[in-house]
């Protein structure tokens, strides 16, 4: 284990949760979540997935126009006094 990673028993865990979860999200740990000896789960920081400006490209390219979009707006403009 690194120094950012830390086992805790389920019970500690379930007694301190709110502590546990402040170490994850504003000091970067890793919690490792011990029951009867056995590693069963991992809290961690939350890491976004990244997009990159090809990704957002790729996915642009997908989208289909559509040509009555403009008179969509057009007509929900009049309808707005």
């Amino acid at each position: 284990m690194t120094h950012h990673t830390m086992e805790v028993p389920s019970t500690t865990l379930v007694r301190h949760f709110a502590e546990f979860l402040a170490k994850v999200r504003y000091g970067g740990k890793t919690v490792i979540v011990v029951k009867n000896k056995a590693r069963v789960a991992e809290l961690r920081p939350w890491v976004a997935p990244e997009c990159t400006l090809d990704t957002l490209a790729a996915i642009w390219n997908t989208i289909s126009s559509d040509d009555r979009f403009a008179d969509d707006l057009e007509r929900v403009n009049r309808s707005d006094p």
